[in-house]
This record gives C-alpha cells, structure tokens and sequence, in this order.
C-alpha cells in the first residue's frame, strides 16, 4: 500500500543515516583505543582495523536498536508536527494502522540482533581472544633474554603429578628461534611422592613458538639426556641424541576458562545444560541475554509511539532527549538485571526487557488527554 510504503520510508531513511552516524562514532572511540595500546606495544598496529572492525560488529548489538528507536521517533514526530499524522486520522486511517509497517521493520530488526547475538557475536569475540592472545604470546617471546633461566609450572589433569620447568639458553640469534648452550630441567613428583629430575643439554637448538596455544616446540641438536631419580639421588644417562624433539609448556595468558561470550548458541546451550559446569549463573546469564537481545527493538518501538505524539509545528526533535534518556536508564536497568542473575539473585532477565511494555498504555493515555492545537 502507498502508504505503508511511505511510512517505511520516513522511518528507514533516518534509521541508516543514525546507524552509520553511531557506528562512525564507535568505530573513532574503538581506533582511538587500539592507537593507544599500539604505541604501549601491546598489540600490532596492524591489527587496530581488524579489531576495530570486530568492536563495530558487536556493538551493532545495541546500536541498531538504538537507531531504529530514534528513527522512529524522529519520524512520527514530524509527521504529527506536519499535521499528517491528523490528514491520515480524518481520512478514516486509526492510528494502529499506521503500526504495522513499523512492526514489520521492527520484526526484521529483531531477527537480526537474533543472528548477531547468536552467531557473530560470539564469533567477533573468538576473533578477538584469538588476536590478544597472539599478540601477548609475541609479547611475550620478544621478552626473552639470553643468560636467563626462565621457569614454567603445570600439573596433570587429574592433579596427581605436577611438573616444573626451567629453562637456560646461553645466546639466541635476532630473530629468537636460533639458540646455543640450551639446558632444560625438569623436575617431576609423582603421586607417591617420587622426585624424578631430568636434565637436557646441547650447544644448539631451535625454537618454534606457540604451536600449540600453551606450548613452544624446542628441537635441539647433539642433545644428551640424563635422568636423576630420588632418594637413590644416582643420575642415568639416557642416551645422545643428534635430534631431539621436546615440547615446553607455557602459561597460557587471560582466562583459561570458559570465554562464555565466544560461544556460538547451540555450544552455550549445551553448557547451560550441563550441571557439572561451573559458573552456571554466569552462563544462565550470558543466554537469557541472547535471548532478550531481540525483542529490545520491539519493545523500543512500542515505546517510541507515545513519545512521538506532539503537537503541530513542534519541532520533531523535541522528545529526542527525553527518549534518550529513557533509553540510557533501560540499558542500565538491563545492566542491573544482567548482574543479579549472574548472581543468582534474579531468576530472569525477560521480566525487565519486557518492562517498558507496562508503560506503554499510561504514556499512550496521557498524550490522549493533552489536547493538540
């Protein structure tokens, strides 16, 4: 109908033209942080456009519905202003049905931060983990030093045996893969409480970093092996080995843990199934978000109608604050929401996404009331 296609066109025109002003905005307020952390050496300057775009794609979250919000806002205002919300009334045409193009916008609004929120969001964020990680590792290798021993700690899965590490290298070339005088000890107690120590040593070798995300790859040549077993204290020597392949473990850097926020949907149901997961009020959370996340539009749009009602000749921009404001405490009051569950103190997010729908018909009944001029 011509006047769907009208009505979608008034609110579809601002709604691209604010996304993009927010999204340009965002992306600035993104390039000025990763330019920061790039002069401090913490990340790769040419990393600052992949990561400034990843930010974009997540933020696309919240900044999507905030556009569509003040889009149609910005649009019905004007149409009340311009007297053809009152034209469109006296022919006949209620005001719900000028509603259903905007929930159709709004519907496929909301499908969209479905898609986001379930796939690339977690997506960006695994991109995002992966590029940190690889940049604290390089850090993290531009920081050895030849003349230092330098010491790693770990323990099996079952707990049962722990190990540590330390690790000699007496010069290493430019580039720090080439090394001469390498020395490994590694020292073991078993379950019984056994101490074996083994010891490793050869005048070359070379180092391959971070084949593994919590392991560097040591292959040494003309090596010789002994091994050291107490109480008896006797050393055994191996053997000689003209190559010899080792594997050192490494800490790995940030959270181990669970990156909740990189789990694709179907994985974040699965651990929230799961009851031997730890943290499952975090877990809880992070899903009932992803769940949410959609109807925000739907819920601002709703909102939006009687905000937008105002009186002819008045400005259209009129109510942008006033929504604005509405907007910031929503989020912060989802903020809020979204902390109690993680900590167990609320069952549910949905109640408080769905909470400005009880406001709705008063604001509705009290812009009835006031009478246009």
């Amino acid at each position: 109908m011509l006047i769907d296609r009208y009505l979608i066109r008034e609110v579809t025109v601002p709604f691209v033209l604010t996304a993009v002003a927010l999204l340009g905005i965002f992306a600035t307020f993104s390039v000025s942080r990763y330019l920061a952390e790039a002069v401090d050496g913490l990340i790769p300057p040419m990393a600052i456009g992949q990561l400034t775009a990843l930010r974009a794609l997540i933020a696309m979250e919240v900044l999507l519905p905030l556009a569509f919000y003040l889009a149609t806002l910005m649009a019905l205002s004007r149409l009340h202003a311009d007297f053809e919300i009152t034209a469109l009334r006296a022919s006949g045409m209620g005001e719900g049905r000028f509603l259903w193009p905007l929930l159709r916008l709004a519907a496929l609004l909301c499908a969209l931060i479905g898609l986001l929120s379930w796939l690339v969001r977690p997506w960006a964020y695994a991109e995002i983990y992966r590029i940190e990680h690889d940049a604290a590792s390089a850090m993290a290798l531009d920081r050895i030093r030849a003349g230092q021993f330098y010491q790693a700690n770990s323990r099996s899965a079952d707990g049962a045996q722990e190990s540590s590490r330390a690790v000699f290298i007496e010069t290493l070339d430019r580039t720090r893969t080439a090394l001469t005088g390498v020395f490994v000890r590694t020292r073991t107690v078993g379950a019984d409480g056994q101490t074996t120590i083994e010891l490793v040593t050869a005048p070359r070798g070379v180092l391959t970093p971070y084949v593994a995300p919590d392991a560097h790859r040591l292959l040494l040549e003309q090596a010789q092996v002994q091994r050291v077993t107490a109480p008896s204290r006797e050393a055994t020597v191996i053997g000689q080995f003209q190559r010899f392949d080792m594997q050192l473990d490494v800490p790995m850097r940030g959270n181990n843990g669970l990156k909740l926020k990189a789990l694709p949907g179907p994985a974040l149901g699965r651990t929230v199934l799961d009851i031997e997961q730890p943290d499952q009020a975090l877990q809880r959370a992070e899903q009932q978000w992803r769940i949410a996340a959609p109807l925000v539009p739907l819920v601002l749009t709703l909102l939006a109608l009687p905000l937008a009602r105002s009186r002819p000749r008045q400005s259209r921009f009129a109510r942008v604050v006033i929504a604005a404001l509405l907007y910031a405490g929503y989020y912060n009051l989802i903020g809020l929401g979204r902390s109690a569950v993680e900590q167990g103190t609320l069952p549910s997010l949905l109640p408080i996404v769905l909470a400005p729908l009880l406001a709705v018909p008063l604001l509705t009944v009290l812009r009835n009331r006031r009478p246009e001029r």
